[in-house]
């Protein structure tokens, strides 16, 4: 069901009138679109019993007991609200999330449209959404975040950050297409939608990453891609401190000193990546000898490539099936073996990292393998 809630923005920093607006333009609504009265009849004595900071709660949660099928609710114009009683009614939202789907809507979208004058800067705004986003994810369930780097193609004399970057939609793996643009780096929620057969991945948080050149002019330090993710995920985590998270990007995220941040989080965050089959992958270091003078050794012996797993016979594997595109199935295989491993680019920090090699459906192994890290502060392959 939609409902608008603008005309509660004339209560301003009035909690009691304005919760009163929105309960009144949800019963109408509940009534015009569903011909449920129910919300209409039942708020009155709801708002004078459990108050302008608990009604919204119980209406939602006793419409959802009542009705006869599941509730959606979308919720226009939230950014009108300001002050309190937004904040009132986002808390009431997250506190009977929970209670879903049998005492509270299944699901409960909020969308609007605020600017940088109506909160305090865009990372406020970003926790904010991120903070409604989370209410689609099912309770207890670790969050999926996806990052990914985008290119917005812009000209002009104006226009000081741009930079020449590589087309990944022009390009391929012998022909390489640049454009100039600028690099948006973007971290997204993945979450299940009810009408979706696949999962959305939601958008919540963005920044610049500028070119070298562009820092350079303006004399700051340059930030790469992994840089700029380690700071976005380190500040995702301090949000969402109470659940699980797992990370996951493609080839350019495929770093160790990426992985050592997050496994070293007070929080501790699950890293999964692409890996080309030809790293070179090496043995963790060897205990130090007791009396043995000189530096110690960083790693390990040579460990044969995921090519060359991929390619052995005595390799084992473990056969899964996994929704495809349109929901179709497809058949997934893991190698039952553990690769603890160094990357030769561990610097000062050696670690145990993770890899397996990634086959076709043919059973040909394709060019990329899968780094993740894994919990105790390591990184390791264990499927």
């Amino acid at each position: 069901m939609y409902v608008n809630v603008e005309t509660a923005q004339t209560a301003r920093e009035d909690v009691g009138k304005g919760m009163q607006a929105i309960l009144s333009a949800l019963g109408l609504e509940a009534q015009s679109q569903l011909g449920d009265p129910f919300p209409d009849e039942r708020w009155p004595g709801i708002l004078k019993r459990a108050g302008e900071h608990g009604a919204l709660n119980q209406v939602l949660s006793l419409w959802a007991f009542h009705s006869k099928r599941p509730l959606v609710l979308l919720i226009d114009e939230i950014d009108s609200l300001i002050g309190d009683t937004l904040i009132s009614v986002l808390r009431q939202l997250r506190a009977g999330y929970p209670k879903r789907p049998a005492e509270f809507p299944k699901a409960s979208f909020c969308a609007g449209f605020a600017t940088c004058r109506t909160i305090a800067s865009t990372l406020q705004a970003s926790k904010v959404l991120l903070g409604l986003l989370v209410l689609l994810t099912p309770p207890g369930t670790p969050l999926i975040i996806g990052v990914d780097e985008t290119i917005e193609r812009r000209k002009g004399r104006k226009i000081k950050a741009r930079g020449v970057y590589r087309d990944a939609v022009r390009s391929s793996e012998k022909h390489v297409v640049k454009c100039f643009g600028l690099k948006w780096i973007s971290m997204m929620l993945i979450v299940p939608l009810p009408w979706a057969k696949r999962c959305w991945a939601l958008p919540f948080l963005t920044v610049p990453a500028h070119s070298e050149a562009c820092n350079r002019e303006r004399g700051k330090p340059h930030k790469t891609t992994v840089d700029w993710t380690r700071r976005m995920i380190m500040q995702v985590s301090r949000w969402v401190a109470n659940r699980a998270i797992v990370l996951v990007g493609d080839g350019a995220y495929a770093a160790v000193a990426l992985a050592h941040c997050c496994a070293g989080l007070p929080n501790p965050v699950l890293l999964v990546s692409r890996l080309r089959l030809d790293a070179a992958l090496f043995d963790p270091p060897p205990p130090p000898s007791p009396g043995k003078r000189g530096r110690k050794p960083k790693k390990g012996g040579r460990q044969p490539s995921l090519e060359k797993i991929a390619k052995d016979p005595s390799t084992r594997w473990s056969s899964l099936e996994i929704v495809w595109y349109d929901g179709d199935q497809a058949h997934h295989r893991d190698p039952l073996r553990n690769l603890p491993l160094v990357h030769p680019r561990a610097g000062s920090h050696p670690g145990e990292v993770g890899a397996y090699p990634h086959p076709g459906q043919q059973g040909q192994a394709k060019n990329r393998g899968i780094l993740f890290n894994g919990p105790g502060g390591h990184c390791r392959a264990d499927p």
